[in-house]
């Protein structure tokens, strides 16, 4: 049998201190920082990517709308004045009612409806899921950027008009669609330089 006095000298366990505790969570909350810039930055990035496929679906769905129609969805006098031409004045923010008029004129013509179950045309030349899509206080339907902003679309008057059947034809021209990239309520909304948009992603 052992004798008692042949066992180890039992040691104090010894503690944190207050320094080592500081520099611990120091480095947890730089690690935490780091980790969420980095998903932010990700989100952004695919919210980017995702905005560039849908703005190409768009022009695909409008340039079928033209072959059809022998024009672009045309958007409202006031609201191009709002919007301006050719992205050199596109002052207003996207959650703006021109804004959001205009998207639920591309709906509409792209989809042939106003909402989900009300159905304007039987020419579809674009289909739309439910979280791509908002509502306005009309119950129409927008489109919304991943960003959950109006998309923005203007479409431009040629300089000269043009009859068809007897109508006069204001917008034979070109369109401009646009997602903010999500910068909404950050005072940079009107810097084109940071949108993506069929014009050219920046």
């Amino acid at each position: 049998m052992m004798a008692l006095s042949s066992f180890p000298p039992r040691r104090g366990l010894r503690s944190f201190t207050l320094i080592e505790l500081m520099v611990v969570m120091a480095v947890i909350a730089i690690l935490s920082a780091i980790t969420l810039g980095a998903m932010q930055y990700a989100q952004n990035a695919a919210g980017r990517s995702r905005a560039q496929s849908e703005i190409a679906a768009f022009e695909a769905g409008l340039e079928r709308y033209k072959i059809d129609n022998g024009v672009y969805p045309a958007t409202s006098p006031t609201n191009m004045m709002t919007l301006g031409p050719g992205g050199t004045n596109y002052d207003i923010i996207p959650t703006d009612q021109a804004y959001i008029s205009n998207s639920v004129i591309l709906y509409q013509a792209l989809s042939g409806k106003t909402n989900f179950t009300d159905v304007t045309s039987n020419t579809v030349y674009m289909e739309f899921k439910a979280n791509q899509v908002n509502t306005n206080t009309f119950n129409a339907n927008y489109i919304k950027d991943p960003f959950s902003y109006a998309y923005g679309y203007v479409c431009d008057p040629p300089n000269v008009t043009t009859t068809n059947g007897g109508n006069v034809l204001f917008n034979v021209g070109f369109f401009d669609v646009w997602s903010t990239s999500g910068q909404a309520g950050t005072g940079k909304e009107t810097n084109t330089g940071i949108w993506v948009s069929n014009w050219g992603t920046h």
